[in-house]
């Protein structure tokens, strides 16, 4: 439903105000002196042309000066005009003509300027007086154009000053958004400048990690094991995780190197079990997605535990719909609950990025006992 403002009701109430003003103040006044009639003449003129006037204004002011004339539309202006001035002119030609019989001058010696304007001009030019006399055309404009025309050029001044102030203030905006486009392109630069300054560092570390497999590699396998895994994660993570959308196997085996560090790491404390289910072949997923909800269980539950703990990851794919569990020990009982509430701030970032990734396409359901934390992500894809 339209809803109007305070300040339009205040604008619409001073229009009013204005027009009762000039109607009472001024136009009846006028409407006397020119036309020296009986009452009901003057009733009847002065309710035609005040409604000329507020139709004038309104229909050339609002609607064709904006839409045609400051757009530079001279021919639409000039034929709607055209058709808008014979309007008015049959509006006159009728109101003349009905006038005639109750006319002071009807029948009469006296010739008032009802009897005048339709025995000298009207009568003889007919329908279409305005496009065969001049006079006719003078007359027309006189009499219905010439005092809106005095307001029209009021507010067209109005509204030139406001075309210019509302193209200076785009202009000001203009210069204002290449300056931010220049900062940013000019930050993206800087960026672009940092980052390959940051690639020394990874370079560096593979070419170590790869330098220590080689002398560790006869002595330690295990050892050299861990150091392949160390470089694959810090690979997929700097490269391969750039990409909007990654392989799902990659994805899986990126969490898989995880956990056996994980597992290595912690020792005998824990038990870290990782199933997959399902044809994984061709689907895509947004890059280190997954990833913290297995680091979340290390973080808050693994790490914290000083008692025997595990991790257990089940990723499953069935007709185009991925689920990926993972259910840890806590350190700590809690009171059990069912909450769809995220579980630390990991898993509100990973949520925020499923709203944006994949809406109305997954699920994601946060599970707390006494025992456990259990987090549950069902996601279909495309």
């Amino acid at each position: 439903m339209l809803s109007i403002t305070k300040k339009q009701w205040l604008r619409v109430g001073l229009h009013v105000g204005l027009w009762a003003s000039f109607y009472f103040g001024v136009f009846q006044f006028s409407i006397k002196l020119i036309y020296d009639d009986n009452q009901l003449v003057i009733n009847i003129i002065s309710l035609v042309n005040f409604s000329q006037f507020v139709f004038l204004y309104y229909i050339l002011g609002y609607f064709m000066m904006p839409a045609y004339l400051y757009k530079n539309k001279y021919l639409s202006f000039t034929i709607c005009f055209i058709l808008i001035f014979y309007f008015i002119y049959l509006t006159n030609y009728l109101t003349f003509l009905e006038l005639q019989e109750i006319s002071d001058g009807y029948n009469n010696p006296k010739k008032t300027y009802i009897e005048n304007i339709w025995q000298v001009l009207l009568k003889k030019g007919g329908w279409l007086g305005c496009f065969n006399s001049v006079r006719i055309i003078l007359w027309n404009y006189v009499i219905s154009f010439f005092v809106v025309n005095i307001f029209l050029a009021v507010k067209s001044v109005r509204d030139i000053i406001g075309i210019q102030k509302r193209n200076a203030k785009l202009e000001i905006e203009k210069i204002s958004l290449e300056r931010n486009r220049l900062a940013l392109e000019q930050e993206n630069l800087q960026l672009e400048v940092n980052f390959l300054k940051s690639q020394i560092n990874p370079h560096f570390l593979f070419n170590t990690l790869n330098s220590v497999y080689v002398d560790i590699v006869d002595t330690n396998e295990q050892a050299a094991n861990q150091v392949l895994k160390l470089a694959s994660l810090m690979r997929y993570g700097l490269y391969e995780s750039s990409h909007e959308q990654a392989v799902l196997t990659r994805e899986l085996d990126y969490i898989q190197d995880y956990l056996e560090l994980e597992e290595i790491r912690a020792g005998s404390q824990i038990s870290v079990v990782f199933e997959r289910a399902g044809d994984f072949t061709g689907q895509t997923i947004a890059p280190l997605l997954l990833i913290s909800f297995v680091e979340n269980a290390f973080k808050h539950g693994v790490r914290k535990s000083r008692q025997q703990a595990f991790v257990h990851v089940k990723a499953r794919l069935a007709a185009n719909t991925f689920t990926f569990e993972v259910e840890n020990s806590v350190a700590a009982p809690v009171a059990g609950k069912i909450s769809d509430g995220p579980g630390g701030v990991g898993l509100v970032n990973t949520r925020k990025r499923l709203n944006l990734l994949y809406p109305n396409r997954h699920e994601l359901r946060v599970e707390t006992t006494s025992e456990a934390f259990r987090v549950l992500l069902s996601l279909t894809f495309a």
